[in-house]
């Protein structure tokens, strides 16, 4: 598996031909040529830039061929190509369905969450992609994709303009909707971006990511009086989680209800103890009224920080070793998620350099030290 690189991706995309609209109908001749073949033709296609073309030729493929999973990867790319994202996505997971090692359909699916913030699927699709992936390489490549992402976020300019054709291409496209929206409202675009955010809500109300979005974007306007008819509106169950509750307390705080501001903050921590931005706003509450629990919260804040910078650390150095790291340096990787609250990722790269010592009996934890 080559692992793509996200710069050329992000490039390509501009020169998608979002213009091209009637899906291609195949010759009768393609129709019943072989999945390989029309496999061939469709990557001739690709690099021809004839994305129509490619959709059209694999359009009826049959998922009992052996081959099938190259036809969903490579329509998948014409799909994206387009602007069509979510078909796009939904050829991949196919691709992946049936194959779950075939070449550069997990790496597809990263990007595309990587530019629609959706870290939690990221997240997911790592550690299911990560025990099947058969190369030593790519598998730690998959993990350090995962903290590539926590620490290279796209910008909302950036954000906007790969995301604006796929909105005109695919305007039900919820998270391209929502991740639009978030972006306008930090280029002061909020009356527009609100709107796009209350479209993404329309096509999914139940989700919870679209009510998110536009929870944080009238707490960070300050707008509290529009937040206090959002709050009714919220379905039930996402009201306990601490992506909600942090806001909650910002909010009640603002409207003079302390005990409520600090009672959510205290059920996001208990929820998630490495949670940053609650310990941050715990201690700002507590300052006129408890300097000493206020203090302990900024040194867990300290503590965090510190944590993700040894994590960045780790990041810098293992692309320094080729994206092979060392044992010791995979031990590191495993304590810096560890400090932060990431146990499946510390876990997979203890795996790491368990099976890294195994195979460098003599680098043991004393080799590959820090760079700093």
């Amino acid at each position: 598996m080559v692992r793509i690189a996200w710069i050329a991706l992000i490039v390509a995309t501009f020169g998608a031909a979002s213009w091209v609209g009637a899906r291609l109908q195949p010759q009768p001749a393609e129709r019943s040529a072989p999945t390989g073949v029309l496999n061939q033709q469709a990557r001739r296609a690709l690099e021809a830039g004839d994305y129509a073309k490619v959709v059209a030729l694999l359009a009826n493929v049959s998922n009992n061929d052996g081959a099938a999973a190259e036809s969903h990867l490579l329509s998948g790319i014409a799909h994206w190509k387009l602007n069509r994202w979510e078909r796009a996505e939904r050829a991949w997971h196919e691709a992946l369905r049936i194959d779950p090692t075939v070449p550069e359909a997990g790496w597809r699916l990263l990007h595309v969450f990587f530019v629609m913030q959706r870290n939690r699927e990221a997240e997911q699709l790592v550690f299911d992609l990560h025990p099947i992936e058969p190369d030593r390489q790519d598998r730690v490549r998959l993990l350090l994709e995962l903290v590539r992402q926590e620490f290279e976020r796209l910008g909302p300019a950036a954000t906007a303009m790969i995301v604006e054709p796929v909105v005109a291409t695919e305007p039900a496209n919820y998270h391209a909707l929502r991740v639009l929206g978030i972006s306008y409202v930090m280029l002061d675009r909020a009356p527009e971006g609100l709107d796009l955010i209350e479209r993404a809500i329309e096509q999914r109300p139940d989700e919870p990511d679209g009510w998110f979005n536009l929870v944080w974007a009238l707490t960070e306007r300050g707008d509290t009086n529009r937040l206090s008819t959002v709050w009714p509106r919220l379905p039930p169950e996402v009201l306990d989680d601490p992506r909600f509750l942090r806001p909650r307390s910002a909010w009640a705080h603002a409207m003079g209800e302390h005990n409520e501001a600090e009672q959510a903050l205290q059920k996001a921590l208990a929820k998630d103890p490495w949670d940053r931005k609650a310990h941050y706003q715990m201690a700002r509450l507590l300052r006129d009224r408890s300097a000493a629990e206020a203090t302990k919260h900024e040194l867990r804040v300290r503590q965090i920080d510190d944590a993700r910078e040894r994590l960045a650390d780790c990041y810098v150095r293992a692309s320094q070793q080729g994206d092979d790291p060392s044992p010791q340096l995979c031990q590191e990787f495993a304590d810096a998620c560890r400090a932060l609250g990431r146990m499946r990722l510390a876990d997979s790269w203890q795996r790491e350099q368990s099976e890294r010592a195994e195979l460098s009996p003599h680098a043991g934890l004393s080799s590959g030290g820090s760079m700093r």
